[in-house]
């Protein structure tokens, strides 16, 4: 492997984090301020009553967005307060890993944010008269 592709696979891993991380940062802005508008007009939902699973699955799902997506953002300052360092397998390119859970969180982040979305708009158009 040359000093060229390595910095090529160096440039990319830093992309593709700093993106994620852009990401995450939408989501948790958006899931707080959803959740905020969300809260400040339920005394004019007419018939609370009606489905209110959807609505309280939509909140859970929104306030485990916003978790999720603040660890996610703290990964940089964990990963340099427990010092990870591992070799990748056949190289000399030393990376910095992340613990797993960030792997998960990775994957899982924005299939959350869709279950909140989702299950708030079945809840709003099922109180639609």
């Amino acid at each position: 492997m040359t000093e060229e592709h390595k910095d090529k696979l160096r440039e990319l891993s830093a992309i593709r984090s700093e993106a994620f991380k852009k990401f995450a940062e939408v989501v948790v802005t958006l899931s707080g301020g959803l959740l905020g508008i969300m809260v400040t007009f339920l005394s004019d939902i007419k018939e609370l009553d009606k489905n209110v699973g959807w609505l309280i699955t939509g909140w859970s799902a929104f306030m485990l967005c916003m978790a999720l997506g603040s660890l996610y953002l703290l990964k940089d300052t964990i990963i340099a307060a427990k010092g990870y360092k591992l070799l990748e397998k056949n190289s000399s390119i030393e990376t910095v890993e992340p613990p797993f859970y960030f792997v998960w969180i990775h994957n899982l982040l924005p299939a959350i944010f869709t279950l909140a979305i989702g299950s708030l708009f079945v809840f709003a158009v099922s109180n639609i008269r």
